[in-house]
């Protein structure tokens, strides 16, 4: 791994109060989520909605972007378990 990239993740893990591996486990997750999620998008199977809350997510920068991200994941998984 670059060590330029083990430094973010670092950083990121520490901004968290997370270890390093429960960070690792989440940006895979996140990563996973994200490509299933776009197999259905290229199936073209959105509605308008969310054609318009995609394009919203490509005109954010990258803080921003992972910040939803995290908070849909959090919505998700507490549906989930409901």
């Amino acid at each position: 791994m670059p060590r330029a990239l083990l430094d973010d993740l670092k950083a990121e893990a520490d901004a968290r109060s997370h270890s390093m591996n429960a960070e690792i486990v989440h940006r895979l997750q996140e990563s996973v989520y994200l490509s299933r999620s776009a197999l259905t998008f290229e199936g073209g199977q959105m509605t308008d909605a969310e054609r318009a809350v995609l394009q919203a997510m490509r005109n954010m920068d990258d803080e921003h972007r992972k910040s939803l991200v995290m908070l849909l994941s959090t919505f998700s998984k507490a549906n989930d378990a409901t």
